[in-house]
């Protein structure tokens, strides 16, 4: 599976826009379903792409596979690598910017790029 910058920024966003602490993959699921209708997505890829964000220390979460009923994530919260991420991620003009550079990037390589674009736009 192809990992996909726009689910893993989506997933940031909707998961930060969550009222209550601790959120559940179906209200994760249903909130990005809502809210970014482009974005091709299945449980299988949501939960792979939590999993990366947790491994590239975005979110603390808990992914709990049950025997005959798929995985399942808890978002416990977004760290503040997570929460800097989605704030140069936030304007879309920056973004289409950074994937353009990027490419298929690394995480590491993207936050990277997504960071210089960010500084170049206000100047620094």
């Amino acid at each position: 599976m192809k990992r996909d910058m726009d689910l893993i920024r989506a997933i940031l966003i909707v998961a930060e826009d969550q009222e209550e602490a601790i959120v559940e993959s179906h209200v994760i699921s249903l909130a990005l379903r809502e809210r970014f209708p482009e974005i091709s997505m299945d449980d299988g890829k949501l939960v792979e792409h939590v999993q990366q964000m947790y491994e590239s220390g975005f979110v603390e979460t808990t992914i709990d596979a049950t025997m005959g009923e798929g995985r399942f994530f808890t978002f416990l919260r977004l760290t503040s690598h997570g929460h800097d991420f989605l704030a140069d991620a936030r304007n879309e003009k920056v973004w289409e910017q950074a994937k353009s550079r990027a490419g298929n990037a690394s995480i590491e390589v993207f936050t990277k790029v997504l960071a210089e674009v960010v500084k170049n736009v206000i100047g620094l």
